[in-house]
């Protein structure tokens, strides 16, 4: 029996926010994502992971690919490959004849918890890596098929298999779990390929990011404030109805639906801009 052991190289995955609707974001006292320093390039919705087994030369390699045509269906997040967010390690691949094995981590490089809506507890789900599509060959004669994982659950499709790590991998961790994944070959494979996707909740789906640029006037004085709308990767959404607010209506007020800022006494206040489904950002205010 030959055995090959060697590292699948990191590749990337970013997140499809369009798709997902989680619980309300809990709102503790941990810092706010803010607004990249450059401006964000939109994500690409239609990337997944692609990966090519080399049974001769004993290596798997991964890429950027678009999954075709089709809308996605699933009821929380996916993650693609297309951006540096969250990544996959492969430890120990063998490769006989008759199969190819290899264990499975999670790297998150999202900036926020992945496997959990509140950062704390673990959801049901946890996060699950599953097959976009069934392996095929790409070079040599024979089939290849997954034999592991055997669990099954609906996410682009249906009965597409899939690992599930039940825990909460923090952001710039690994998850603590590897997942033996086992792929059965007959005839002569040289090479197959497969494509994956990650589908996992995370804590702060969407926060509202508000704007500070004019964050003192004078009595008298308005300013108009801006707010938008950010996933937990810090890319852009689209904007729903901003509600603003005043912890002191003394020293400010604001326009509920305007975010126009009008100094009314001398001191300091919060002027918080919330959104259904959101985590709320808050700007201080104060007036001279």
């Amino acid at each position: 029996m030959k055995i090959s052991r060697h590292p699948l190289a990191f590749a990337g995955l970013s997140l499809v926010a369009a798709m997902a609707v989680l619980a309300a974001c809990s709102d503790t006292a941990d810092p706010l994502l803010r607004a990249p320093e450059t401006p964000v390039q939109p994500l690409a919705s239609t990337a997944l992971l692609r990966c090519t087994a080399d049974v001769r030369a004993g290596t798997v390699s991964c890429r950027e690919a678009a999954p075709g045509t089709g809308g996605i269906r699933a009821s929380h997040y996916i993650y693609f490959q297309s951006a540096p967010h969250a990544l996959m390690t492969v430890n120990d691949y063998v490769a006989t004849s008759t199969d190819v094995s290899f264990d499975m981590q999670v790297v998150n490089l999202v900036p926020q918890p992945i496997g959990t809506d509140d950062g704390v507890t673990l959801h049901s789900r946890g996060v699950r890596v599953f097959f976009w599509s069934n392996p095929w060959v790409t070079d040599g004669t024979g089939s290849v098929s997954v034999v592991e994982p055997s669990a099954t659950g609906t996410f682009t499709a249906s009965n597409q298999r899939y690992h599930q790590w039940n825990e909460i991998i923090q952001a710039q961790d690994t998850s603590v779990a590897e997942k033996h994944y086992v792929f059965a070959l007959s005839g002569t494979v040289n090479a197959f390929e497969f494509q994956l996707g990650i589908s996992t909740n995370m804590q702060w789906a969407t926060i509202t990011s508000a704007s500070a640029s004019a964050a003192t006037l004078a009595v008298g004085d308005s300013v108009d404030l801006d707010a938008f709308r950010l996933n937990a990767l810090g890319d852009t959404m689209p904007l729903s109805s901003i509600t603003w607010a005043s912890d002191n209506t003394a020293i400010a007020t604001v326009g509920s639906t305007s975010g126009v800022v009008t100094g009314v006494g001398a001191g300091t206040t919060s002027v918080i801009a919330s959104q259904s489904g959101s985590r709320p950002d808050t700007v201080v205010i104060t007036v001279n």
